[in-house]
């Protein structure tokens, strides 16, 4: 039994608050920021630190079944 608290899956205000606030900074900087002035190294350092900020986690999954795996054995007798 719980007593109190949020309701499972109810976000958490604070957190909400906290990521808008950081939306609106990063926003700002990305307006300030000139782009077209890096390097290619650095627009790609960039792109890769921010990507798993903005795309979601994908979760790894084990095959199970081994039957999708088979040998085909193909005889060339040309």
């Amino acid at each position: 039994m719980r007593y109190g608290g949020r309701i499972k899956g109810t976000p958490n205000k604070t957190t909400k608050e906290l990521r808008q606030r950081i939306e609106a900074i990063t926003e700002g900087l990305f307006n300030d920021l000139q782009i077209h002035e890096l390097t290619n190294k650095e627009k790609i350092d960039l792109l890769t630190k921010l990507l798993p900020y903005i795309t979601p986690k994908l979760q790894a999954h084990q095959i199970e079944n081994n039957d999708i795996f088979k040998t085909i054995l193909i005889n060339d007798k040309n």
